[in-house]
């Protein structure tokens, strides 16, 4: 059974709108790990070796959560404008990993990514933006 245009365009819209809010939250909590480990045990009176190693794990989530959240705010635009399905999929499997609202979000995006309805409306999509240039 094909489901109405609109539901599809409202399913995918909600999708939309969802990977943004996570893309600029996860965004804003690379800052603030950022500023933390700045701030933090960075500047305390803990060994060098000590002090290399969080420096270390500090960057690496930062830049990790900062990478996600750029892919994540990619990924709300592509929806929005229809494009790109296997990148929307793509992202949604990295997404699984990052429990437990990744493993959530990542799941529900791949069950509304997957379906035939919303692949042929990517697929019309796409179809038209190559024609018209």
């Amino acid at each position: 059974m094909m489901k109405t245009q609109n539901a599809i365009k409202k399913r995918l819209t909600t999708l939309s709108r969802l990977y943004k809010i996570m893309g600029y939250v996860g965004m804003i909590f690379s800052l603030i790990m950022a500023i933390g480990g700045v701030l933090g045990p960075l500047s305390s009176e803990e060994p060098l070796d000590v002090r290399v190693v969080l420096g270390f794990i500090i960057f690496s989530a930062v830049f990790y959560g900062g990478l996600v959240s750029v892919l994540m705010l990619m990924v709300s635009r592509a929806i929005q404008q229809q494009v790109r399905h296997a990148f929307c999929v793509v992202i949604s499997c990295i997404l699984l990993p990052c429990f437990p609202l990744g493993t959530i979000f990542g799941a529900y995006s791949l069950c509304v990514l997957l379906e035939p309805s919303v692949k042929s409306v990517f697929g019309e999509a796409e179809k038209n933006m190559s024609s018209t240039q």
